[in-house]
């Protein structure tokens, strides 16, 4: 969900995007009888074997497109109240901490199997499942989670 979605504001202009990643999609349309290795491979090799002339034209278009961009990014902003405009900042600087505060849990928990150190103990509620898991004498897992079900619902 897209921050403007979230809350409820007009969508934003879209970015144009880059020479390569345009000769890209174009690519993926023309061959799409390929797989998606073989495309990869057959258009990065196209696209090395261009001419820097068949390149800056991809490029040319890019910046007028850019130029269109933002002109049509200066008219939305010029739309919205500055209350909206920070309300936005604000959505924004959420996302990023919410992110990074994943990519620091992600690197801990890494960092914590590198040094072979332990996991964190399981609460009460595991130990009791992990309990009665080991009572029971079935070896089918549909029939575990059941009998697990059943205890727990007592």
């Amino acid at each position: 969900m897209s921050i403007a979605d979230e809350l409820n504001l007009p969508d934003p202009p879209t970015k144009p995007l880059q020479p390569f990643a345009k000769f890209m999609s174009k690519g993926h349309k023309e061959y799409p009888h390929l797989s998606w290795t073989e495309r990869i491979r057959l258009l990065s090799e196209i696209w090395n074997s261009q001419t820097q002339e068949q390149k800056k034209h991809l490029l040319n278009e890019y910046y007028e497109e850019k130029k269109q961009y933002q002109l049509k990014y200066k008219a939305y902003l010029s739309q919205l109240t500055p209350e909206q405009i920070q309300s936005i900042e604000e959505a924004v600087d959420r996302r990023k901490k919410s992110k990074e505060r994943l990519l620091s849990k992600r690197g801990k928990k890494k960092e914590m199997e590198r040094l072979n150190r332990p996991k964190q103990p399981e609460n009460c509620f595991f130990l009791f499942l992990n309990t009665l898991r080991h009572d029971e004498p079935s070896t089918e897992k549909g029939d575990k989670k059941a009998f697990m079900a059943k205890a727990v619902a007592k």
